[in-house]
């Protein structure tokens, strides 16, 4: 509905045709040459920018250049409107560079993480990220998920050990058969792990994070029973407790 009227044609008091605020959408979508998610796109992003600089000569001109390159194709495929989106937002910050300023105030603000523990012993992470951080965190976590780390090798420091990316040439006991996800999930534990050590992190009464585990005596030295981290409600097994010791 909203998108409609901003592409309808409407009525002076005087009785004289309004052109469509966004004319080039209007007839893109007349003519069938663009869809309405590309339409509500285009419209979107820079009705945004049109309340603070208004429908400038530099505005339309962007208008025409997305809605031209919504109706170009690469492969033989038009691009899609996530595409048409990407290609809004950095003519948009040549439109209005001003605007980007508050616009990154604002996600600062909204940044937070939460743990919650769920009823199986796993911890859920939610939270939002600034694109500042989350430039940070993506450039360290991409070496992890790389196909041209070595892992799980028989000998890596080896000269001419078995490239992992080249499954052929590696063991399937010793190929790295972890997900995506499993590899972000390792790579960010490790981070911590490692940065939580470095003297110039915060402490607690002077003393750097330590997992706090608690277990019977016997249960250690047989290895078998159960223990308990701090913090967490679900115990853990005893194979747990002697990799944290």
């Amino acid at each position: 509905m909203k998108v409609g009227g901003e592409l309808r044609v409407t009525m002076s008091l005087c009785g004289l045709p309004n052109l469509p605020a966004f004319s080039h959408v209007a007839e893109a979508v007349g003519l069938g040459a663009i869809g309405l998610d590309v339409a509500t796109v285009i419209t979107t992003r820079l009705g945004r920018v049109a309340k603070s600089t208004g429908f400038t000569d530099a505005l339309i001109e962007a208008e025409a250049q997305l809605v031209s390159l919504a109706q170009e194709s690469l492969g033989g495929q038009c691009y899609s409107a996530d595409v048409i989106d990407c290609f809004a937002v950095r003519m948009i910050a040549h439109l209005d560079p001003d605007g980007t300023e508050p616009t990154e105030a604002q996600l600062h603000d909204r940044r937070h993480l939460t743990l919650v523990t769920e009823k199986t012993g796993m911890t859920k992470l939610t939270g939002l990220l600034p694109p500042t951080a989350a430039g940070h965190l993506r450039a360290a976590l991409e070496p992890f998920t790389s196909p041209r780390i070595p892992t799980f090798t028989s000998d890596p420091t080896q000269p001419g050990a078995p490239d992992p990316a080249d499954d052929d040439e590696v063991d399937p006991l010793l190929r790295d058969t972890r997900t995506r996800g499993q590899k972000l999930a390792d790579g960010l534990l490790q981070l911590v792990t490692t940065a939580a050590g470095l003297p110039s992190m915060p402490r607690l009464n002077g003393a750097a994070p330590t997992v706090n585990v608690h277990a019977t005596l016997d249960d250690i030295i047989s290895g078998r029973g159960v223990g308990w981290i701090d913090g967490l409600t679900e115990p853990v097994p005893a194979s747990t407790i002697e990799t944290l010791l």
